[in-house]
C-alpha cells in the first residue's frame, strides 16, 4: 500500500511540474569538476590545412573490427577537416612514415604503467605517431570513437543526429598518453530504432539477439 501510494504521488509530481504548477529547480549541483579542453604542450598536426602526410596503420590481416575502426576514423576525419587519410596495412607502411596506428601494431609503444582492460585503451603519441591500441579489437575501436569525441570534436546525438565540426586543422599534443577502462563491464542502453553503429558509438557492448562483429562482437548473458 506504501508503495501504490509512493507511486501516485510520484505521478501527480510530474504531472504538476510538466503543467507548471510547481516550481522547478533546474540549478542542481552534480558535483564533479567542469570539463577542460586538453592541454597541448608539444604540438603534433595531424592534418593542416585540409592536408595531411599521416596514414591510418593496421596490423597486418585485420579483422571486421578494425577494419570498421580505420573506416570510421578516416571517413570522420575528412568530414571534420577535408582530408582523406589512407588506410594501409602495416607491411606496407614505410618506417619513417607518419601514422595513426590501430590495435596491436609491431610498432606499438612501450608498456604502459597502467593496465588495459579488454574494452579499455590507450592513447600515445610520441610526436610522429599515434596510436590507438585496445585490450580487444572492440577496445580499439572505442578508442578511435574516444578521439574522435574528444580531440576532433564529433558528436553522435542519436542514430541519426550527429554534430561533425568543421576546421582545415587538427592538431594535438605530441606528448598524449592515456589509458581509459570502462567502469562497468556491462553497458546496455538501448531503444527502438537505434543501430549497431549508434549502439558502439555509445560503447554500448550488450545484444541479446546477435554478435555484431563488425563492431567488435557484444556481450551475451542470461536477460540481465
Amino acid at each position: 500500500m506504501a508503495a501504490y501510494l509512493k507511486a501516485m504521488l510520484s505521478f501527480l509530481q510530474i504531472f504538476l511540474l510538466a503543467a507548471g504548477f510547481l516550481p522547478m529547480n533546474t540549478s542542481v549541483n552534480y558535483g564533479g569538476t567542469p570539463r577542460a579542453s586538453h592541454v597541448i604542450a608539444a604540438p603534433m598536426a595531424v592534418i593542416r590545412g585540409g592536408r595531411s602526410d599521416f596514414a591510418v596503420v593496421l596490423p597486418d590481416g585485420p579483422d571486421a573490427c578494425l577494419m570498421t575502426a580505420a573506416d570510421e576514423l578516416r571517413d570522420y576525419l575528412q568530414k571534420r577537416t577535408g582530408a582523406a587519410l589512407p588506410v594501409v596495412e602495416e607491411s606496407a607502411f614505410p618506417a619513417d612514415g607518419k601514422g595513426i596506428l590501430l590495435g596491436d601494431t609491431a610498432l606499438c609503444p612501450p608498456a604502459s604503467d597502467e593496465t588495459v582492460t579488454g574494452d579499455g585503451f590507450r592513447l600515445y603519441a610520441d610526436e610522429t605517431r599515434l596510436f590507438i591500441r585496445g585490450g580487444s579489437p572492440r577496445g580499439t575501436l572505442y578508442g578511435v570513437y574516444t578521439f574522435l569525441e574528444e580531440y576532433a570534436g564529433v558528436r553522435w546525438f542519436t542514430p541519426e543526429v550527429e554534430r561533425v565540426p568543421q576546421s582545415p586543422d587538427l592538431v594535438i599534443d605530441g606528448d598524449l598518453d592515456r589509458v581509459v577502462n570502462p567502469s562497468f563491464a556491462v553497458r546496455r542502453n538501448d531503444s527502438i530504432g537505434s543501430t549497431d553503429a549508434f549502439r558502439a558509438r555509445s560503447r554500448m557492448n550488450v545484444s541479446f539477439w546477435y554478435d555484431m562483429e563488425e563492431y567488435g562482437g557484444a556481450l551475451t548473458y542470461v536477460l540481465w
